[in-house]
């Protein structure tokens, strides 16, 4: 999973697994930032419903299944009143 991976599944909904019909949608991938070492970015997601900050497993149709660490950061895009969840990675070339 890199940059270019959620990328491709940007705009698209990823389903809470263990959860009844709790979705997330992917709201932005944000700028990639990387060198021979690292590449680092942030996803946002957006979902209707309340979230702790916690580990989640999520599913979607691109990507599979993933887990992933999500931080509420509030509302955030103007035109929504979506709650948002940001997620931030910090990978390792050889994980990319």
């Amino acid at each position: 999973m890199n940059h270019s991976s959620f990328l491709s599944a940007l705009h698209q909904d990823f389903q809470l697994a263990d959860a009844d019909g709790i979705t997330l949608t992917l709201k932005e991938v944000g700028d990639c930032k990387e060198n021979a070492k690292w590449q680092s970015f942030s996803v946002l997601f957006s979902s209707p419903d309340v979230l702790p900050q916690a580990t989640y497993q999520l599913h979607n149709p691109t990507l599979g299944d993933i887990e992933i660490f999500l931080v509420p950061i509030g509302k955030y895009f103007p035109d929504s009143d979506e709650l948002v969840y940001e997620s931030i990675f910090n990978l390792a070339a050889d994980e990319t």
